[in-house]
């Protein structure tokens, strides 16, 4: 087959002689483009779609002998059969194959020759390799140039023969330069002061003013929102809104600010984890949960939990990597350089979040984990607040103030030391005045759990009001085995029912004999029912404590619904406040 085309070699070296005066090939720009369109379907790195045991994309694989020939030998065209394959007239050895309807051109194949004379030299993508600390300014200075990047420019053109459009009028410059850089069109104003300016700084001055504007911010901040997949709701079939603006406003800010790239990327992916971290940029990292979330009915919490991890993978390999990721969650990329361990790995980094597969469904609740935001003059205030407040407790007089205070308030007082933030000295270690009355405090209702009657149903109350509660249904004495103590035992609707007290305020008491079992919950409406429909506690028919699994928690001691109340919740009493 070589013999063949042995006239035919010296015309294709002169040949070569002449195209190598326009510059050495570049393999990128113009063999891989080339190899991967025409040759990498059947010789490139998809194995399953390989026709023989030859590869043609790397360097390594080109170069190896299969079955007698070499495909690729650097600087020799006749030692190469990559040469003889491509310039072959036979349908059976010519390559591409006719059937696979793409054929070489003739100044690909010349390109290709070139490509083997320079040495057959392989690059990484472009994308792959690092940019070079420095570039010469072309040497020559093309006339029409104002600065380097012209010079860059006039050179390409030059090389493909081209010459530049002429400069265009000012109008339209700053029509198109505003559009750029703010995405809106310019004022009329902008127009008249520019075409006025004759200075020869004119331009610049239009293109720092244009960056110095909220247009600018948010027209990039619009690109990026794309590149995060930014959206105001959860997303899939049950679509609620969801708060995120807040990053989106950060974004803005930092466009406005001309954040450094290096700090803009690094407080999105990470910005939690940098020493003392900023509110800002706790609030940055918001990027990494910008995906869709579920919660219909049916979805598998782990399942979903484990697609909002690949997609911070996905996001970040296009937003950061310039790779699309998706291909590896399967197998190794089969053109791209990342293999599924790389993809897994990566993964492991976005797999550490304490968070929950599904949102809530019947609450409004933000995803854990989630930030408290303030508006900025409410933060400061509360700032403000904080450091007047530990001035105060840090004074000589607070603790004696304090006492003072206690001494004064002890009978409006029923809860222990531990309904404060922190420990304090209570006068009374039982947890209430052992002297204290509520009968002192003129209650409008006040029901003694050991004055229940399960015979008659009957709550007497103690007040002296009169005002007795009357059974409905059949509440009965039960043991609570848990605390092998009598209990009045609520099912479903039972409740008792007592006359309407008319105050518009009131306070639901409910004490203990116990230390440490008292709780004071409020209500906004005058009181004659207290009751539970087995699922809720109800006061005055507004919910006055809601649990998902029906229960009433007064610090620390639960009365379950299909309701419990120990005899140790001595008294029930229901006092005016104003």
């Amino acid at each position: 087959m070589k013999t063949s085309h042995l006239l035919t070699i010296s015309i294709l070296i002169l040949g070569f002689s002449a195209l190598n005066l326009q510059g050495k090939v570049d393999f990128n720009r113009q063999i891989r483009p080339i190899l991967s369109d025409k040759c990498y379907k059947c010789h490139g790195p998809d194995a399953k779609n390989q026709k023989s045991d030859f590869r043609i994309d790397s360097f390594e694989e080109a170069i190896k002998e299969y079955n007698g020939f070499v495909g690729l030998t650097p600087g020799n065209l006749e030692e190469s059969e990559i040469h003889w394959r491509i310039y072959s007239d036979d349908p059976i050895d010519v390559m591409p194959p006719p059937e696979s309807k793409h054929p070489l051109t003739e100044a690909e194949k010349k390109l290709i020759d070139q490509w083997i004379m320079e040495g057959g030299k392989y690059d990484k993508h472009w994308s792959f390799q690092p940019l070079p600390k420095s570039v010469a300014v072309p040497a020559s200075k093309h006339p029409t140039a104002k600065n380097e990047i012209d010079h860059f420019v006039a050179q390409k053109l030059e090389a493909s023969s081209l010459k530049p459009s002429k400069e265009t009028d000012k109008t339209t410059w700053l029509r198109r330069v505003t559009y750029d850089i703010t995405g809106l069109p310019p004022t009329l104003e902008d127009l008249d002061a520019f075409g006025a300016d004759s200075t020869k700084d004119a331009y610049e001055k239009v293109v720092n003013r244009l960056l110095d504007t909220d247009e600018y911010a948010e027209r990039m901040t619009s690109e990026w929102l794309d590149v995060a997949r930014y959206s105001d709701t959860y997303g899939y079939q049950v679509d609620r809104n969801r708060n995120v603006w807040q990053w989106r406003d950060w974004v803005i800010q930092s466009f406005r600010k001309n954040q450094a790239y290096d700090q803009f990327v690094t407080e999105q992916i990470a910005g939690d984890l940098i020493p003392h971290a900023t509110r800002d940029q706790i609030l940055a990292t918001c990027f990494n949960r910008l995906h869709p979330q579920k919660v219909e009915g049916g979805s598998v919490p782990e399942e979903f939990r484990i697609e909002y991890v690949a997609d911070r993978v996905h996001t970040f390999g296009t937003a950061f990597l310039g790779l699309t990721m998706e291909c590896t969650r399967c197998h190794d990329h089969k053109y791209d350089p990342v293999t599924q361990k790389d993809y897994f790995s990566l993964s492991a980094f976005f797999n550490n979040i304490d968070e929950a597969g599904l949102y809530s469904y019947f609450t409004g609740s933000v995803p854990t984990p989630t930030l408290e935001l303030g508006d900025l003059p409410s933060d400061e205030k509360i700032k403000s607040a904080e450091q007047k407040l530990k001035v105060a407790r840090e004074s000589a007089d607070a603790e004696d103030g304090f006492t003072k205070w206690m001494q004064e308030v002890k009978h409006e007082t029923v809860g222990r030391a531990n309904y404060f933030s922190k420990p304090i000295k209570n006068p009374y270690p039982n947890g209430v005045d052992p002297e204290f009355n509520p009968l002192n405090l003129k209650p409008a209702l006040w029901l003694d759990a050991n004055e229940y009657n399960s015979t008659s149903g009957n709550w007497a109350d103690l007040s002296g009001n009169q005002n007795h509660a009357t059974r409905h249904a059949t509440p009965k004495i039960n043991a609570h085995k848990p605390s092998r103590l009598q209990v009045v035992r609520y099912q479903l609707n039972d409740y008792h029912q007592f006359k309407e007290i008319k105050n518009i305020r009131t306070v639901f008491w409910v004490m203990s004999k116990t230390p440490g079992n008292s709780g004071s919950p409020l209500c906004h409406q005058s009181a004659h029912h207290f009751y539970s429909n087995g699922n809720k506690f109800w006061h005055p028919q507004h919910t006055h404590e809601h649990i998902r699994k029906g229960s009433l928690q007064i610090n620390g001691m639960k009365a379950n619904a299909e309701s419990e109340y120990p005899n140790e919740l001595a008294v029930v009493s229901l006092r005016t406040t104003g």
